[in-house]
C-alpha cells in the first residue's frame, strides 16, 4: 500500500528521520549537555511536537507540561531541584513565562534555542 502510494511514502520516511534524528539529540542531551542546555532542548522539543506549524514562527508558544517536574528530572538525569532552578533562570532571563507549575509559554524561542546548545 505504501508503495503504491509515492506521497505517503514520502511523509512515513520525513517522520521516521526526523524521529532518528530526535532520538540522537536527546542521546547528546543525555550526555554531553549542561543542565541549562537539557532543559532547554527538553521545551523546546515539546514546543515543536505540539503544533509544528506554530513551532515554524516567532509567535510565542503556550502549553501544559505532560509531565511533573520530578518526571521531567528523572528524564533529564537530573535533580528536582536543578528543574526548578533552570526553569526560575529562563523565567528571569525572559526566555519563557511561568503561568502555573506546568502552564509554560515560551517567549523568546531563538534564545532558547541558542541555550539549547
Amino acid at each position: 500500500m505504501v508503495a503504491s502510494n509515492p506521497m505517503l511514502e514520502g511523509r512515513l520516511l520525513k517522520q521516521a528521520l526526523r524521529d532518528v534524528d530526535e532520538a540522537r539529540e536527546w542521546m547528546v542531551a543525555l550526555g554531553r549537555k549542561t543542565a541549562s542546555e537539557k532543559l532547554a532542548s527538553f521545551l523546546g522539543q515539546i514546543g515543536r511536537h505540539l503544533d509544528p506549524m506554530v513551532a515554524q514562527d516567532d509567535r510565542t508558544l503556550a502549553f501544559e507540561l505532560p509531565l511533573t517536574r520530578a518526571e521531567i528530572a528523572d528524564f533529564l538525569g537530573l535533580t528536582i531541584g536543578t528543574v526548578s532552578r533552570e526553569l526560575s533562570r529562563l523565567k528571569r532571563d525572559g526566555i519563557i513565562e511561568i503561568r502555573s507549575r506546568r502552564q509554560i509559554e515560551i517567549i523568546d524561542r531563538q534564545r532558547l534555542q541558542q541555550r539549547s546548545g
